[in-house]
């Protein structure tokens, strides 16, 4: 990581984020480098904010383009002015303080789904949180092992699928003593703000024939209102579990 001074010393420190990209980037490219599938394939490494609670669950991602109901066609993320697509690799932002070899090992992770990207294999779903089982021979070789696996060789997590993994005895160690990432590069990181979750409507039960119904935001503010029900004619109660 560069801290430089600005012209006005003693008014700005400017802490660039540069350091942290590049090292990022060499270890794509050495980790990318003994594919010969890549050869027209374009990536480019961001680190942005994960922008909802959903993607802030992961720790990167690799988007090739979107497609909406109005243009099924896939438009790219990113692309040159010479409109040529460009794959994004991204490190969540609020994910940029974990040890460094985590940090490593999401970049790695990516690198698979680039080489899947590369062969047109689709292998994720919902949303790019499920791994099927084409990302596994994709993560081996990039040097990962698939962990979160039940005695029977099936994802513990099924959100997830065979996507849980960790960096291999062998890529561990190449990365420590070969690679030598540079951990100064990341001392700084974007902070992981928790949100407050949205406030959820009471559910009302009677207590005689056990019919529920969801109350408002105002009943939470008033939890002493009245709801009768219209079967039985009594007052419900707020279920105990709400």
């Amino acid at each position: 990581m560069v801290k430089r001074k600005s012209p006005v010393e003693e008014h700005l420190t400017l802490y660039s984020l540069r350091p942290a990209i590049s090292e990022l980037e060499r270890l794509v490219e050495a980790t990318l480098a003994p594919f010969d599938n890549l050869a027209t394939t374009k990536v480019v490494v961001t680190i942005q904010p994960a922008g909802n609670r959903k993607a802030a669950k992961a720790n990167g991602w690799t988007a090739k383009g979107y497609r909406t109901k109005a243009n099924p066609t896939l438009q790219p993320y990113w692309s040159t002015k010479e409109g040529e697509p460009v794959v994004e690799l991204n490190l969540i932002a609020e994910k940029m303080r974990r040890p460094i070899l985590d940090i490593m090992e999401t970049v790695v992770h990516e690198c698979a789904h680039i080489c899947a990207v590369a062969d047109e294999v689709e292998t994720t779903s919902s949303g790019g949180y499920y791994h099927n089982k084409k990302f596994i021979p994709y993560a081996k070789a990039v040097g990962l092992d698939i962990d979160g696996l039940d005695g029977e060789g099936k994802p513990l997590v099924k959100s997830i699928g065979y996507g849980v993994t960790k960096l291999s005895d062998a890529l561990r160690e190449k990365l420590v003593n070969d690679f030598q990432p540079n951990e100064a590069a990341f001392n700084v990181f974007r902070n992981l703000i928790e949100r407050p979750k949205s406030p959820r409507p009471p559910k009302f039960e009677c207590l005689e024939c056990h019919q529920t119904v969801t109350g408002n935001l105002e009943n939470s503010a008033k939890l002493e209102t009245d709801v009768l029900c219209g079967r039985c004619m009594v007052k419900m109660t707020i279920r105990a579990d709400e």
